[in-house]
């Protein structure tokens, strides 16, 4: 793919923001804030290969009623891309879902917006931070 909205157009359900920012040493709650979401929302830190598991997925389905949105190829393809950046030892990635627990289907424990569902990644490495976040509604 070579555009964010196209992504964002192939999903075609709830919402999805994407939002890239430069941050050095703020805060998280900061950080939260301009990414839109609630700053006391709780996250846990997860591994790339999760990340990109976790975004395929929400890319993949949506988040109310498990309803195929594209391809399993195509958001492969689509969260491996988003995450491109993202790629050294000093990258981050925290997610409000826990994949502790080892099921991608269970859920997400800590909402971050006011919508019924929600769930996303975000990523940090040197300078540079990325939310991919998707809500959707019942």
């Amino acid at each position: 793919m070579t555009s964010v909205g196209e992504v964002i157009k192939l999903r075609g359900a709830g919402h999805m923001r994407v939002c890239f920012l430069t941050h050095s040493s703020a805060q998280r709650s900061e950080m939260l804030k301009r990414f839109g979401l609630d700053i006391g929302c709780r996250l846990i830190q997860i591994d790339r290969p999760k990340a990109i598991e976790l975004l395929t997925t929400l890319l993949h389905q949506d988040l109310a009623h498990g309803v195929k949105m594209m391809p399993i190829a195509d958001a492969q393809g689509f969260a491996s891309w988003l995450l491109e950046q993202f790629q050294t030892e000093e990258s981050a990635f925290y997610t409000n879902w826990d994949w502790r627990r080892g099921d991608p289907d269970a859920g997400n424990l800590w909402p971050c917006t006011r919508s019924t569902f929600d769930g996303g990644v975000i990523a940090t490495s040197g300078g540079l931070a990325a939310c991919i976040w998707f809500e959707d509604e019942d």
